[in-house]
């Protein structure tokens, strides 16, 4: 794997179980068996970082729903799916790093709310999903009430 892909795994694994602030990129190198001028030479800094981390965890989930969807017989499994996909993203991030987020990064929390937005109109332009608005709200509702 490239390190510049190791840095990133690392990086989300270390952030969305310890939040943002508990994270250095002191230990993002340590973790990946590098040196913190190999990481800088790869990322800036913490806040860029973060932005590619997220974007790379929205790109993924966008395209798990959208094969989960293409793949499925009909409306009805293709809720359960998603529902289950995004269950299993809820329960890997901790709320530390979503409150981390929030209060260091609003920019940030700010474009990734915008981008959610924007996912069931794409998903209506290219094939007629309107039942993700459901799905997504479902999903929602479901993870409230997780323990």
């Amino acid at each position: 794997m490239e390190i510049r892909e190791r840095i990133i795994e690392k990086t989300y694994e270390l952030m969305s179980h310890l939040g943002v602030s508990s994270v250095t990129m002191d230990t993002i190198a340590q973790q990946c068996g590098i040196s913190k001028r190999t990481l800088y030479e790869h990322f800036t800094d913490k806040r860029t970082l973060l932005q590619i981390v997220l974007h790379r965890f929205y790109i993924q989930r966008t395209l798990q729903v959208y094969r989960a969807m293409q793949s499925a017989p009909n409306k009805l499994e293709a809720m359960l799916s998603i529902y289950f996909i995004s269950r299993e993203y809820v329960a890997d991030i901790s709320e530390v790093f979503l409150k981390d987020i929030e209060r260091l990064y609003p920019e940030i929390q700010h474009e990734c709310h915008e981008r959610e937005r924007r996912i069931p109109r794409r998903f209506q332009r290219r094939g007629g999903c309107h039942f993700v608005l459901a799905a997504n709200a479902v999903g929602k509702a479901c993870h409230e009430q997780l323990p």
